[in-house]
């Protein structure tokens, strides 16, 4: 492990995630892991909160990892929680989330900062790869976010079946622009369907407890919509001309501004 050879602590959250999953599959939503993506900032924000921490690394790159087109995906803690509601009764999400009370109170009062430094350096993720490997004894898992099985399914399987939406496509356009990888390529590997591993839909369904049979009629079912439920971005859009002076200050991503507040 990078963090052990580095002697740097590693500490770890854990989310029991596998309701809220369920709940947005039998939804028909695409965004299934927005719960992760939340509880992942909220996990980060308050650990540096804790520790007086006042800046946190962020590892994206929009030159190897792209950015989705705006609409294509959306999620936010107030999202995730009614989704969670309308399938688990008026009880709320009992997991940790980026809820807007505590994120203003970190990013004003805290004051601390999401950083991405790799926005920065012409970063090459394959003379990257060979360092990792070379030094770290890494191992690249063969796709983007393969390392872990769910965010596999969800990007590999469930996005591209069950909404045509191909991942890959803005992974390798980002590439392509950063001349990391020829436009032929990328439309040769685009050629053949997303691939998961052998288990994985196994696996999958084992974690959430349901059956096989029972996930070909999600896949299969009339997509859900997320204007079906209550959001932030009313609020975010209220709150337009802060989140404005938030990004110019760096205490937000711009482009978490140009998406949820525009």
């Amino acid at each position: 492990m990078v963090t052990s050879v580095l002697d740097v602590p590693l500490v770890t959250v854990h989310a029991d995630t596998n309701d809220v999953f369920r709940a947005f599959m039998e939804a028909g939503l695409p965004e299934i892991e927005a719960a992760t993506d939340s509880a992942f900032m909220a996990a980060l924000y308050s650990v540096a909160a804790a520790k007086g921490i006042k800046h946190i690394m962020i590892g994206s790159s929009f030159r190897t990892e792209g950015i989705t087109p705006h609409g294509m995906f959306y999620f936010d803690a107030k999202y995730v929680d009614n989704v969670y509601k309308s399938r688990a009764g008026p009880t709320a999400y009992p997991g940790d989330m980026l809820w807007l009370r505590p994120w203003l109170k970190w990013i004003v009062c805290d004051r601390i900062k999401r950083l991405n430094p790799l926005y920065y350096v012409d970063y090459d993720v394959y003379k990257t790869r060979d360092m990792l490997f070379d030094e770290y004894g890494w191992n690249w898992y063969d796709g983007h976010h393969r390392d872990n099985v769910f965010t596999e399914f969800c990007d590999n399987y469930w996005l591209p079946v069950k909404f045509g939406i191909d991942l890959r496509k803005v992974e390798y356009s980002a590439l392509v622009r950063s001349h990391q990888m020829e436009r032929d390529e990328a439309l040769a590997k685009l050629e053949v369907p997303p691939s998961i591993g052998a288990n994985t839909i196994d696996i999958v369904c084992s974690k959430l407890g349901i059956t096989r049979n029972h996930l070909d009629s999600l896949i299969t079912a009339i997509p859900g919509s997320r204007d079906d439920y209550a959001t932030y971005k009313p609020t975010f859009k209220r709150m337009k001309p802060f989140f404005w002076l938030a990004a110019k200050m760096g205490l937000v991503p711009m482009s978490f501004y140009l998406k949820y507040c525009c």
